[in-house]
């Protein structure tokens, strides 16, 4: 029975950082003091924005043990760039490179403990992977940039400092599933394991994905966010662990 593979992903909040790259862009407001006005700067935050991320990646499938397993949790890390479009939302682009693995050994247990015989099948995988993403965000609370006005910082959003997004996009995946045997790895579609591939079939190296989740940001200086995200990825391949 075919198995759409589902991916998720974490960027944890102490490591994944959001870069608004911001310039310097100097306006002149006149503020009337009661006795003259005078002139002060105001800098306004720049539309495009840089991130960069790190976190921990997991996938639900035939050797995941239960629905959303945690027994085989890896690493990931990604890099992209967004336009702000309005107060609610952005586009952008993401590259990210991942890595899975899993085996039967270490999701199931032996069939004398009550499982379900995944651990006498013995199989394994691990697969690294890169895709490139097309994705949109829609902030919750509409966005307000801190910005500074004659030295003192004015302006913000979100709760208590916290400003919370929808996450979607759509994008192409390349991966390649190996496993490890005497030593030695071996790529599972040049071996041909599985029985649709020795009656001719053949899978390919990219699949589309179809991302969606949840984020959230903190303010840490006028330059720089702290966030932390919780994304499914599903494919349309259920070859990612062959």
């Amino acid at each position: 029975m075919r198995t759409i593979k589902k991916i998720l992903l974490l960027n944890l909040t102490i490591l994944s950082l959001i870069c608004f790259g911001q310039v310097k862009q100097n306006v002149s407001k006149k503020i009337n003091t009661g006795v003259a006005s005078k002139v002060v700067k105001d800098r306004k935050p720049h539309p495009i924005s840089l991130h960069f991320g790190l976190g921990s990646c997991s996938y639900y499938g035939q050797m995941s043990g239960s629905k959303y397993s945690f027994k085989a949790i890896n690493f990931q890390v990604n890099a992209g760039a967004k336009y702000r479009l309005n107060s609610r939302f952005c586009v952008g682009g993401n590259l990210r490179y991942a890595s899975l693995s899993a085996s039967d050994k270490n999701t199931d247990s032996p069939l004398s403990d009550g499982g379900s015989g995944r651990y006498e099948r013995n199989l394994s995988f691990k697969t690294n992977m890169i895709g490139l993403e097309a994705f949109g965000t829609f902030d919750i609370i509409a966005f307000t940039r801190n910005h500074i006005v004659e030295g003192e910082i004015v302006g913000g959003g979100g709760i208590f400092g916290v400003s919370p997004y929808l996450i979607g996009g759509i994008g192409l995946m390349y991966y390649n599933p190996t496993a490890e045997v005497g030593g030695k790895t071996y790529s599972l579609r040049d071996v041909k394991t599985s029985l649709e591939k020795q009656n001719g079939f053949t899978y390919g190296s990219f699949t589309p994905t179809f991302t969606y989740g949840i984020g959230a940001r903190v303010q840490l200086t006028r330059l720089l966010d702290l966030g932390i995200e919780g994304t499914f990825t599903n494919t349309l391949t259920d070859y990612l662990d062959d």
